[in-house]
C-alpha cells in the first residue's frame, strides 16, 4: 500500500498548457506530488531548468498569497525556502521553490526529536524569522507544517502566503494565522507583528517538546476563545534542559507583547542551552 507521501496526485491540463516550462514534468497524467496540500495551493515535485524542484499551484482567485508569496522572493538566507520563480496564468498560478525534506510536523510524527535537534530547530527558525523582520516581513503563519527539514537536519521556514510587510496597511476583516499557533491579539483582530511571529515561533518549540498539535481535538472558535484570554497548552513534560527550555518558551508566550523576548535574546539564550 502506498503511503501518503507516495501518493499520485492527478494533474490539471491547464497547468500544463499555461506553464511550458513545466511541461516535460508535468506531460504525464499522473506526478508525484509532496504531502503539502494546503489551503494556498497543493504541491508538486517537478523539473526547473534540468533541477527538480517543488512547484505550487495556486488558484489565481486567490492573489492576495502570490502578492504574499513576492516578498519571500528576495529573502536570502539559509533557513529559508528559496523560490525560484514565480509564473501567473489566467486561472493559475504557479510558484518553483527549492525542493526540501518533510515538514516538522510529519518528522514529529515520526519520533521525538533529541534534546540539542529541539534547539537547532528552533534556533535555525528563530535566525530566518530574524532576517524576515531585519528586512521588514513579518511571516505571520509560522507553524510546524511551514518548516521544512532537509537531509542535514537544517530547519527552513516555507509558505509565506499569509506574509506582510511591516508598514503594509493591515485591511484583513478576519484574524490572521492558524488557531492553536497565532498570539492571542492576532486573534482578537490586531495586525499581525514581529512579536506575534515570535509568540508562533514559541508555540512550535512546545510542539517539539510534547510532539502534540496545540488544543488538538478542540473546535477551532474554542481555540481561538481559549488563546486570546490567555489559556496555553499544557507544558508540564521534562524538557531535558532542567526548566530552561520550557522557561523560554513560556516567556514567548506572554499575553503582554512587550514582555515577549526579542529573536536576539532568544537566541542567546538557545546558544547557551547548548554549549553547557
Amino acid at each position: 500500500m502506498r503511503s501518503r507521501k507516495d501518493k499520485l496526485f492527478i494533474v490539471q491540463p491547464e497547468i500544463i498548457s499555461e506553464f511550458r516550462q513545466f511541461r516535460r514534468a508535468l506531460s504525464s497524467p499522473k506526478t508525484q506530488a509532496t504531502d503539502r496540500t494546503g489551503a494556498s495551493g497543493t504541491v508538486y515535485k517537478a523539473l526547473y531548468k534540468g533541477n527538480q524542484v517543488a512547484a505550487k499551484v495556486i488558484q489565481r482567485k486567490q492573489n492576495e498569497v502570490v502578492n504574499a508569496e513576492r516578498h519571500a522572493a528576495a529573502l536570502r538566507h539559509a533557513n529559508i525556502v528559496r523560490i525560484l520563480n514565480i509564473e501567473e496564468g489566467s486561472s493559475l498560478s504557479l510558484i518553483t521553490m527549492e525542493l526540501c525534506g518533510t515538514s516538522l510536523q510529519d518528522r514529529l510524527q515520526e519520533s521525538a526529536l533529541p534534546r540539542d535537534g529541539r534547539v537547532s530547530v528552533w534556533s535555525d527558525i528563530a535566525c530566518a524569522l530574524q532576517f524576515c523582520h531585519n528586512s521588514g516581513v513579518i511571516h505571520a503563519d509560522v507553524k510546524a507544517t511551514n518548516i521544512l527539514m532537509t537531509a542535514n537536519g537544517r530547519a527552513k521556514l516555507t509558505d509565506f502566503g499569509s506574509s506582510m510587510l511591516i508598514d503594509e496597511p493591515h485591511v484583513s476583516v478576519k484574524p490572521q494565522g492558524t488557531p492553536g499557533y497565532a498570539a492571542p491579539e492576532v486573534l482578537r483582530g490586531d495586525a499581525p507583528t514581529f512579536a506575534a511571529d515570535i509568540y508562533s515561533l514559541g508555540i512550535v518549540a512546545w510542539q517539539m517538546l510534547s510532539r502534540e498539535v496545540p488544543f488538538h481535538g478542540l473546535h477551532i472558535h474554542t481555540i481561538i476563545y481559549l488563546s486570546a484570554k490567555g489559556t496555553r497548552p499544557k507544558d508540564d513534560l521534562d524538557d531535558e534542559f532542567d526548566g530552561r527550555y520550557r522557561e523560554l518558551f513560556r516567556a514567548t508566550w506572554s499575553q503582554n507583547i512587550a514582555d515577549r523576548p526579542s529573536l536576539s535574546e532568544i537566541i542567546s539564550r538557545l546558544n547557551l542551552l547548548i554549549d553547557r
